[in-house]
């Protein structure tokens, strides 16, 4: 399960830098999660053709995090904005927080929230 997550999470964010043919043999493989025949049938090309594509795919899709490294960032800033919103919380909770503080971090949280849909 965790490399089908993993291969999505590449493809969501490097997916767009393959070829045509590469994006869809590997969706089948990664979403769809169909055999290698089960594509080479649909497809009318070989097992083996298909294997070669998606092996391919997931190196290039890997070397593209290693260089890039949009994955790790994009993961860096969830925590960041993790710790934004356990901070946040802890200053709500605070038995003097006023009306004012706490409308203030609710804005905060919403606004966190937002970027993090955006990523």
């Amino acid at each position: 399960m965790e490399k089908i997550v993993r291969r999505m999470l590449l493809f969501d964010f490097y997916g767009e830098l393959l070829t045509e043919n590469q994006k869809r043999i590997y969706l089948y493989v990664a979403r769809d999660d169909q055999s290698l025949s089960e594509i080479a049938k649909e497809l009318g090309i070989s097992r083996q053709a298909v294997h070669d594509s998606v092996v391919r795919s997931d190196r290039q899709l890997i070397e593209f995090e290693e260089r890039l490294g949009l994955i790790a960032r994009f993961d860096e800033a969830r925590g960041k904005f993790g710790e934004i919103r356990e901070l946040v919380e802890a200053i709500k909770s605070d038995s003097g927080c006023t009306k004012e503080i706490e409308k203030l971090s609710d804005r905060i949280l919403t606004i966190s929230d937002e970027i993090l849909e955006e990523l």
